[in-house]
This record gives C-alpha cells, structure tokens and sequence, in this order.
C-alpha cells in the first residue's frame, strides 16, 4: 500500500482484505487540559503541540484508498480532526465527493 511518495513497503498490509480503514492525520492538541494525555504524550516540554499532515497529503491518502482499493468507510483516529476548521472543511468536502462514510473526534466547545 503506497500511501505516500516516500519509501512504504506496500506488502505491510493487505488493504484489498479490509472494508474500513482508520487513518491518523495529526497528533497533538492545542490545549492542556489537566485530565487529558495529550501535552504528556505529543507535546515539547510539557506543553501543547500539533503535527499535522498538510490538507494535500490528507486528500492523497484518501485518494489512494478510496481509487486504488475501493475503501468507502473511514475512522479519523485524530483526538480533534475539527481543531483546525478550515483544514478539516477542506478534507470533509473531498470525502463528500467521494461518497463515502467517516467517523472523527473532536472538542465539544469547537463545534
């Protein structure tokens, strides 16, 4: 499965076998909330920070799996696909368009 341009070993994973595929695009949160791991996990010093794939390399990967192997069933793993409005419009009006179904995560107060 070549997902990107760089050196994926394809033969990792039998994607033609699944029907539903869970896929991260970031890591991190822009906030520290005490009950939360994110800053402790993803952040620099004990303080918040995001890695992102930018909206391009997001609309890639989905056009691999939904042209190349049919996928039409998604999971954003993302703690907080909606944190970042205009990336997260940009990449649901692509998958809007290719008909498909997806499930993402996010802040109750950025809705």
């Amino acid at each position: 499965m070549q997902l990107s341009r760089s050196n994926d070993n394809e033969s990792l994973v039998d994607v033609k076998k699944y029907d539903h595929f869970f896929i991260s695009l970031s890591r991190g949160c822009p906030a520290n909330c005490d009950f939360c791991y994110n800053a402790r996990m993803w952040g620099r010093n004990g303080n918040p920070f995001v890695r992102a794939y930018s909206i391009k390399k997001a609309i890639q990967f989905f056009k691999d799996l939904t042209e190349k192997y049919k996928i039409k069933v998604f999971t954003i793993g993302d703690d907080n696909f909606i944190t970042f409005n205009n990336r997260c419009i940009k990449i649901c009006e692509y998958l809007a368009g290719k008909n498909v179904h997806f499930l993402c995560f996010g802040r109750a107060d950025q809705i």
